[in-house]
């Protein structure tokens, strides 16, 4: 089932659709305009987030945990500490920080700080994703981080995890033999073209 958040503005009180830009409060929680509002209220975008709002399929930030209710991942839209190393918000917990500021408490997360919004998660978070191989033995796709390929077999490929953990006897795969070599892929690689047999003439490999 998916998730859907759904946004009124609290202008006209419609629902923001998906194709919309939204804008976010920065100092009101849980306060959001949508364009023609957001145009008529006179306000300066330097006091919201201006979010895209560009697609309903569901947004997971992997690799971040939110600091407030420890959901992981991060579903939605993501706030990052522009201060802290590694403070990041779900929606939910950013607002509910707002409301401790404004209610003066003086242990509010980040007190003082600025935070940025993080519509779009940026693919594997930084790391080498190998977007054309899969791992043989999780079945992860992209492999993410170091990639180890057999350089005798194009269809052979191991995430860094299984490479280190799985016990090299239950890698049965076709055509794959333990004397083969093994080389790590850290950048991405284009995938070794298998041979093909052209299925008018014959021919092979074409």
């Amino acid at each position: 089932m998916a998730w859907k958040n759904l946004i009124s503005c609290d202008g006209c009180s419609k629902e923001v659709v998906a194709g919309r830009p939204r804008y976010k409060s920065k100092l009101q929680a849980n306060f959001d305009l949508c364009e023609g509002c957001f145009k008529e209220s006179g306000n300066l975008e330097e006091g919201f987030y201006v979010i895209e709002n560009a697609t309903e399929d569901d947004i997971l930030h992997e690799y971040h945990k939110c600091n407030g209710c420890s959901a992981e991942p991060i579903w939605g839209i993501r706030f990052k500490c522009s201060t802290c190393e590694d403070v990041d918000l779900c929606e939910l917990c950013f607002d509910s920080r707002l409301r401790a500021l404004n209610a003066g408490e003086e242990h509010a997360q980040c007190k003082g700080h600025a935070f940025e919004c993080v519509e779009l998660p940026l693919l594997a978070d930084g790391l080498a994703a190998h977007s054309d191989f899969k791992c043989v033995s999780c079945y992860m796709k992209p492999i993410i981080g170091a990639c180890f390929l057999c350089a005798d077999c194009p269809h052979f490929s191991l995430c860094q995890n299984c490479y280190f953990t799985t016990p090299y006897h239950l890698l049965k795969v076709r055509g794959h033999a333990a004397d083969h070599r093994i080389e790590v892929a850290v950048e991405p690689r284009e995938p070794a073209k298998r041979p093909v047999k052209c299925n008018g003439c014959g021919e092979y490999p074409i």
